[in-house]
């Protein structure tokens, strides 16, 4: 996003377990931000929940959206509803038939905390991940305040990687929500689409920031400036700008997004 790869940095038996603690250490967190920006570990999406309902200018745009009615219109089963949020049990345990590790981006085609699941499928689904540890889990969401209030006792996790969308400042509260569960998790900012100037982020809390402009025929327009300031904010705080694209790696425009 060094030398060695996913398997062996992050293959935990030479697991990078954290230390004893209520919290990643420093060095756990240095170690895991440097291998998962890095790692060549194949892109998969699980996606146990499909649907979702539009909440900010984000979404206006949604290509999980237009995905789903693409798959609709061509009769795949597990979009007949639309996008509608649907629970799908008989893909959890999906992760658990992998062979080598993976970067998995959760819920490509959802909010993993929308209101329409109950916290015992949100439960269900973090439950894989913890016993997974081979693989980097990506969740992002543009509700963090039910992710807070469902994973904010969690123990440290440093597998699970936790991320919200911030498209513009008016949605910056999403990002100290974030930070609230920073003891226990890598977190990111996701700011795709850049909809707008972000001249501030959380004092603490953060770990990345992934920027890049909107995608696809519709796009709106992006100013050069806005990312300058973002790179500079992000660097005020200590926070590791990744600029461009949210994938991460020149390969990640072949990351997947469905079934």
């Amino acid at each position: 996003m060094k030398s060695g790869t996913f398997a062996q940095m992050l293959l935990f038996d030479e697991h990078i377990t954290p230390a004893a603690g209520n919290s990643l250490t420093a060095a756990d967190r240095t170690v895991l931000i440097e291998t998962l920006l890095t790692s060549k570990a194949q892109w998969t999406a699980w996606n146990p929940t499909t649907g979702c309902t539009k909440v900010s200018e984000a979404c206006e745009n949604c290509y999980a959206d237009a995905t789903t009615q693409f798959l609709q219109a061509r009769g795949v089963h597990a979009y007949r509803h639309g996008f509608l949020p649907v629970f799908h049990p008989e893909r959890l345990n999906l992760p658990q038939t992998f062979r080598s590790p993976r970067r998995i981006f959760v819920d490509a085609m959802s909010d993993l905390f929308h209101d329409a699941f109950t916290d015992q499928q949100i439960h269900d689904i973090f439950n894989v991940m913890t016993a997974t540890p081979q693989h980097q889990y990506f969740v992002l969401t543009k509700r963090p305040e039910r992710m807070l209030d469902i994973l904010g006792c969690s123990p440290p996790t440093p597998n699970v990687v936790l991320g919200v969308t911030v498209e513009q400042e008016a949605y910056l509260w999403r990002a100290e929500l974030l930070a609230g569960l920073h003891a226990s998790f890598i977190t990111f900012v996701n700011c795709e689409p850049l909809l707008g100037n972000i001249g501030a982020m959380p004092a603490s809390g953060i770990d990345i920031c992934f920027a890049a402009p909107e995608n696809g025929p519709r796009r709106r327009p992006t100013k050069p400036e806005w990312f300058a300031t973002l790179q500079q904010t992000c660097n005020n705080y200590g926070i590791r700008y990744i600029g461009h694209r949210f994938d991460i790696r020149a390969d990640a425009g072949k990351r997947p997004i469905y079934p």
